[in-house]
């Protein structure tokens, strides 16, 4: 998978909103891309 720093695909956007648990663990760097309430919450 591979993808532009800051462009996020829809399908990678959607699994992270299906699999909130799984996303953080398997794209750190992407979950904080992206706007990462969720992700930085359980990281803080």
């Amino acid at each position: 998978m591979s993808f532009t720093p800051g462009v996020v695909p829809q399908s990678l956007t959607e699994s992270l909103s299906q699999e909130p648990e799984v996303a953080p663990t398997a794209i750190p760097a992407t979950e904080m891309c992206l706007s990462g309430s969720d992700s930085t919450a359980e990281k803080a």
